[in-house]
This record gives C-alpha cells, structure tokens and sequence, in this order.
C-alpha cells in the first residue's frame, strides 16, 4: 500500500480497534487498554504512519501545539522551566515551539509572528522589560483568535489582563535581608542587574525593606548594577564596581546570572568566602553544590512554576475552564549551605 494512502482509517481497520481509539493512541491522551495501545502501535509501526498534522488541524481547528517565548534560554532557571512545561504538554498530546527572545523586544514581535503563523492554540511566555511597550497590537491578535496566554517568572501590566504564575519576589528578597540580619551582619550590599526588571527590583526592596526593620542604614555604594545576560563577562572591566567590596560584610545577589558574575569577581579579588564576606543569592546555580563554598541561595520552586503555567493552558484548550482572574504566587523556600555565617 502506498503511504500516501495510509490514514487513521486505515490504522483502525488494520488494528480492528476505532478510529477514536486509534486517535488517542496517536495523540498520547486519554484512556487505552494495554492491550489495544500495543496493537495499535504495532499497527502503525508496521504501516510506517505518520499522522499529517495539517490533516488533523484543518478537520479540528487545532494545531495541538503550545508556544513557549523565553528569554534567555541559557539561564538554568529557565532550561528547568521550559522542561517541566515540556513534560506536562507532552502528556496531555501537546508538542512545545519554544523560541527566545535574548531580552530584545524586536525579536520578541518576530517571534509572536512566528507563532501566530504556526496557529499555536496556546501561548506561555516570559516577557521582556519592554514587552508592554510594543505588546498592544500583538495581544488584539491574540485576543481575536482567543489564544488562551499566561505569563511566568514575569507579569505585565494588570491593563492585558494576562495571569502569571511566579513566586513573592519581595519575599524572597526579605528573607535574604533577615537570614543575614540574624546573623550579625549590618553592612549588606546588593549586586542587581542594570535592566529594571520588575521582579529583580521586588527581590531588592524586600532585601533592604529587612535590614531597615532591623534598624540598619543604608550605605553609600550598597548597591552594585551588572549585566545580568552575556555569559562571557569580562572580569577586569567590572573589577571597579567592586572597589569598596570590603567595606561590606555580606553580599546579595538578585539573579542566578548574577551570583555567576559575583562569585567568580570575589574569588579573582582574593576575597575569602564566608571568611571575609557572606554570601546568598536568588535562585540556585546549576551544580552548586558543587562550588566551593556551596552558595546560600533562595530558590523558586521553578518545576512547579512550569508545571502550573502549563495546565492553566492545557484545562483552557481541554476542559474549557476560565483562565485565571489572579496571578499564581508560589512562595519561595531557603537552603543554607556553608557561604553564609
């Protein structure tokens, strides 16, 4: 037979099994028997199917794809997130299209585009600093073809009406102030990245919001801006934001990228961790444990984030429930290890 001429029909025919079952099988959604899922596989496995998604979408209307626009893929956090949201798409029969944006809103439209074209029945994203600046246009297209979009990690202004699933930035950034606070420590600094982003800087003032209730000041140069994105940062170039490194007994770091950037300037300065300066930051780094000291870190439960962000799209496009009117705040959770004391 040839393969131009093998369908769904022809799979339930040879299988002896319907064409809905037959649909579940291929899809990976719904109940099948063991017995009729092995058939069915050994069916399509001898016939060689290969299931035309264009077929499929222009009888359902649907593509059975999610879009996933992050930015910055490199970022563990993120690769981690992207997983999880991969894992429970692909168990409910969605395939993921993830693109990333790198921070730049000019390819953040490029690839909205993209995805529209690719007629994504869902969309998650991570949206840039300057997201709300060029996201009107794009969200009438979105919201005249009732594309079901959540944010993570990021929210935009409550005007889209675009829920997020995230964590409590501020806290997390308080209870970094106060485990240091509790500690002894009085002169803290905070190395934070130069763009403003909205959940970095809640990271911020929730850290300093702490040593002020602790009835600490504030400190001249308590406050060190890096650029959190390139990889390849150059060390001695920043040697100088780092001048007055000694006059501070802890430091915090806002961004995984960041603690990167910062343990590697304090190790370049001979600056001794915990021995000279405590250290924690947000988010934990991949391999942590094994840096040397293990790093202090507040981390996100990021697993979790992707799984929910995934569902809120997956019960919309399949059950038909309501996106949600709220965001989803997770909180975040501590593990001390040895860069703190």
């Amino acid at each position: 037979m040839a393969k131009n001429t093998i369908n769904i029909d022809t799979i339930a025919a040879a299988s002896g099994y319907s064409r809905a079952t037959v649909s579940r099988v291929i899809r990976k959604y719904g109940y099948v028997s063991k017995e009729a899922r092995k058939k069915i596989c050994s069916v399509i496995e001898e016939y060689d199917y290969r299931p035309s998604s264009l077929a499929r979408s222009m009888v359902s209307g649907k593509t059975h794809t999610i879009g996933l626009l992050l930015t910055d893929i490199r970022n563990h956090f993120y690769s981690v997130l992207a997983k999880s949201i991969e894992n429970q798409a692909s168990s409910m029969g969605y395939a993921l299209i993830i693109c990333n944006s790198d921070e730049s809103l000019d390819k953040e439209k490029e690839y909205f585009e993209l995805l529209m074209e690719k007629q994504v029945d869902g969309l998650i994203i991570s949206p840039t600093i300057d997201m709300h600046m060029g996201f009107s246009n794009i969200f009438e297209k979105i919201k005249k073809r009732k594309i079901p979009c959540v944010c993570v990690d990021r929210a935009l202004p409550p005007a889209f009406g675009i829920p997020s699933v995230l964590v409590d930035n501020y806290q997390g950034g308080y209870d970094a102030g106060k485990h240091l606070v509790n500690m002894g420590h009085k002169s803290l600094v905070v190395v934070t990245s130069k763009i403003p982003l909205p959940n970095v800087r809640d990271r911020e003032k929730g850290f300093f919001q702490a040593s002020k209730d602790a009835g600490i000041e504030r400190q001249t140069g308590d406050r060190i801006e890096l650029e959190s994105r390139e990889r390849e940062i150059d060390i001695e170039s920043q040697l100088n934001l780092f001048e007055g490194i000694n006059r501070f007994s802890a430091v915090f770091c806002t961004a995984n990228t960041l603690s990167f950037y910062a343990l590697r300037i304090l190790k370049y300065k001979g600056i001794e961790i915990p021995k000279q300066v405590s250290f924690i930051g947000f988010d934990d780094l991949y391999d942590a444990e094994l840096i040397s000291p293990q790093p202090t870190v507040i981390v996100q439960p990021v697993s979790d984030i992707g799984t929910k962000a995934a569902l809120i799209i997956l019960d919309k496009l399949i059950k038909k429930k309501s996106l949600p009117k709220k965001d989803i705040v997770f909180p975040v959770s501590m593990i001390i290890r040895n860069s703190t004391k």
